[in-house]
């Protein structure tokens, strides 16, 4: 199975389930290679294993070369519930209610560049527009530094090592003869992905020191624009060449100029509208951080930047095409906004204006039932598991979950 075509994979996953379904099983089990996973069917039995084995599949570390000790594949349980309180603290809806201006700001850069092709009447992909705004709002939010992929997408080094090691990661986990470390090294591909993860890494670092020096410099305060000149700080300032140094060759070190890095890199609604801190700075913030855990930070940050990239860019695609394949909902869609938001796209939004959006909501809902971001979960049972209906699992087992077609599950949908 596991040598076949991604989307032949995913419908052989779903017609196993189906199956099993139809004749009232909880489960079901697949040997790959020497490990048994154990596919689970109903919804409590899935939520009791969830909550209560924490450990990660043991497959999740065919993500190490990209995530090694991010919050998503770490299995070390302490580590990763302390890096859960302290992500969840940084992530609260005072923090994200204030990044709806990034939003709407990289919104409307991609909307201009969509009227244009609009009104040419040609059909277009609208994927990799998608991916750039994507990318510079997730850097914004992340690391309080704007690359513009929009406006120079050809200068996106970082976005493109993020792309290919995750492309990479993609390939290995669908290829079950890549499974093999030593298989993985000869293909070439284990070379490619290091190469790709040292330059997001050695990038992370650069950008730390951007943000060192953003807070030792204090720059919010009015006396620093007096030590840069004259605090004549402009929206048009040209970030081109220190962007491309920093994304491009990671030539950006500690000792960069504050003026250089608040004109060049720092966004400049970020320097005028002091809104939220970025994730990096308030990670700084904790009062367990210290410089000696960095690569824990770094590792976070990567993580952050790369899963955020890849769902949120697929989950904005998939919903723009729901929506024109269904050009009624879209018309509701449309009425809703142009009720509550009002008939100005220039005119940002608050968060409780987007609150109100209920239909908007449910269709983002329904799209992400139909193609979760992530598709499949994995747990490791390090000790004998009583299911609740008479099955063992044993020590070793692989728990097998996949969200794709639960959310299919014919008692439900």
């Amino acid at each position: 199975m596991l040598t076949s075509s991604r989307a032949e994979i995913f419908n052989n996953i779903q017609d196993l389930h189906v199956k099993y379904w139809s004749k009232g099983s909880k489960h079901f089990k697949l040997w790959i290679g020497p490990d048994l996973h154990v596919a689970l069917l109903d919804i409590k039995t899935i939520t009791g294993v969830l909550n209560e084995r924490l450990k990660k599949g043991k497959n999740y570390h065919l993500m190490d070369e990209f995530i090694h000790s991010g919050i998503f594949v770490n299995s070390n349980i302490p580590q990763w519930r302390a890096s859960r309180k302290t992500i969840t603290s940084v992530f609260s809806f005072a923090v994200l209610k204030r990044y709806v201006r990034i939003f709407h700001s990289e919104a409307l850069i991609l909307v201009s560049k969509w009227q244009q092709r609009a009104e040419s009447g040609a059909s277009f992909n609208p994927e990799e527009d998608i991916n750039l705004a994507t990318f510079d709002m997730v850097m914004v939010n992340t690391l309080g530094l704007n690359p513009k992929a929009q406006q120079n997408p050809e200068d996106q080094a970082f976005m493109h090592h993020v792309e290919k090691i995750f492309e990479i990661t993609m390939t290995r986990m669908f290829n079950i003869h890549l499974y093999s470390d030593f298989i993985f090294r000869l293909s070439g591909l284990r070379a490619q992905s290091k190469f790709s993860m040292n330059y997001l890494i050695d990038s992370a670092k650069n950008s730390l020191n951007v943000i060192r020096d953003k807070r030792e410099e204090n720059f919010e305060k009015p006396e620093i624009s007096e030590k840069l000149g004259n605090g004549s700080l402009k929206k048009n300032n040209s970030a081109r060449d220190l962007i491309q140094g920093f994304f491009g060759n990671g030539s950006l070190k500690k000792n960069s100029s504050a003026r250089d890095l608040i004109q060049g890199v720092v966004v400049p609604e970020v320097v005028e509208e002091a809104p939220a801190k970025s994730f990096a700075e308030l990670l700084m913030e904790d009062p367990n951080y210290s410089e000696e855990n960095d690569s824990e930070l770094i590792s976070q940050m990567i993580t952050i930047i790369g899963a955020g990239q890849d769902t949120t860019k697929t989950q904005n695609m998939v919903t723009l095409i729901m929506l024109a394949l269904h050009p009624d909902v879209q018309d509701k869609v449309q009425d809703e906004l142009d009720h509550i938001l009002g008939p100005d796209p220039n005119s940002c939004p608050s968060y409780e204006d987007i609150a109100k959006l209920d239909y908007m909501e449910m269709v983002i809902k329904e799209s992400l039932r139909m193609f979760p971001a992530a598709p499949f979960m994995g747990r490791s049972v390090d000790e004998d598991y009583d299911l609740g209906y008479g099955l063992i699992l044993p020590a070793g087992a692989q728990v097998f979950v996949s969200i794709y077609s639960l959310h299919r599950d014919p008692a439900f949908y």
